[in-house]
């Protein structure tokens, strides 16, 4: 099935937010900012529809402590 375009970029720039928890940002207002998702409260709402989880669990799952 093909993704939608907004759908599509939303899915990029999860996956840099993503990226970002993983290499250590540690303020979600500056992963919201680079990855173009604006907020918090949007990189928030992002990853728990497509991922179930939240930013939180997200970095304690996959953050540099993690490892």
């Amino acid at each position: 099935m093909a993704r939608t375009g907004s759908r599509a970029e939303g899915g990029e720039r999860l996956a840099l937010a993503c990226r970002l928890i993983e290499r250590g940002e540690s303020r979600f207002e500056v992963v919201a900012r680079r990855s173009g998702l604006g907020t918090a409260a949007s990189l928030r709402a992002l990853m728990r529809r497509e991922t179930g989880i939240t930013p939180s669990e997200y970095r304690r799952r996959f953050g540099p402590e993690a490892h």
